[in-house]
């Protein structure tokens, strides 16, 4: 899997920056650091991160919980990135709040051996994310009429799921131009499933597959104007 970017929110610089060094043994890994939660809720409304390592406490007073404010951003906009807190905290409540809050992991930085540790949560991000994807396909597969396959094709039902892999292959590499090309591909099929459909005698399923053809268009169109990102 390429391209697996990551956010690291952490106020202490030399901290941050070995984890940097770290996670950069690993390939295909885009890495952004900041140290403040103005800083990372910037990033995060600009670019979507797979893991984001986030510190609770971004100043120096125990009240001063702003690492939330970030946690609060991610799950706002709900990027399904995987999100990780390394706290000095020991503070029950505060492992409480930010599990309830959708935090996949909390580790405390005292606990932390080695980079090996590090390493280990990366990995566990990219498993999440892998489980993302898979999800995502199996969740749009499973919105296709499954009815169709009485009188369409199957070629054609299972070229449509091999286009919809390597769709979210795309649009996780961050290739919108790709993704808008296979969008308009499955446009393409949708339409002409829709044009092999009685639309009176089989209109429940016509009209699911006239939505998806109208779903894709929009796919199309939306990544056909983004840049892809390197």
């Amino acid at each position: 899997m390429e391209n697996v970017s990551v956010l690291i929110v952490e106020d202490d610089k030399d901290l941050a920056n070995n984890y940097v060094e770290i996670i950069n043994i690993m390939d295909n890994i885009k890495i952004d650091a900041v140290s403040s939660a103005s800083s990372a809720i910037e990033k995060i409304n600009m670019n979507q991160y797979d893991i984001a390592i986030v510190d609770i406490m971004l100043s120096n007073s125990v009240e001063d919980r702003f690492g939330f404010n970030v946690i609060r951003e991610l799950k706002r906009l709900n990027h399904k990135t995987f999100i990780a807190v390394l706290s000095a905290s020991d503070n029950i409540e505060v492992s409480v709040d930010a599990f309830e809050m959708g935090v996949h992991k909390y580790l405390l930085k005292k606990r932390i051996k080695g980079s090996q540790d590090i390493i280990n949560l990366v990995k566990e991000g990219i498993k999440y994310k892998k489980k993302i994807i898979k999800d995502s396909i199996k969740e749009t597969i499973k919105s296709f009429p499954s009815e169709i396959d009485e009188f369409i094709d199957s070629k054609l039902i299972n070229a449509f799921q091999e286009h919809l892999e390597d769709y979210i292959t795309q649009i996780t590499e961050r290739n919108y131009k790709k993704a808008s090309e296979i969008a308009e591909a499955i446009y393409k099929m949708c339409k002409q499933i829709s044009e092999a459909l009685n639309p009176i005698d089989q209109r429940t399923t016509y009209q699911k597959v006239v939505a998806l053809a109208s779903y894709w268009k929009l796919n199309r169109d939306l990544y056909a104007t983004r840049k892809d990102i390197s």
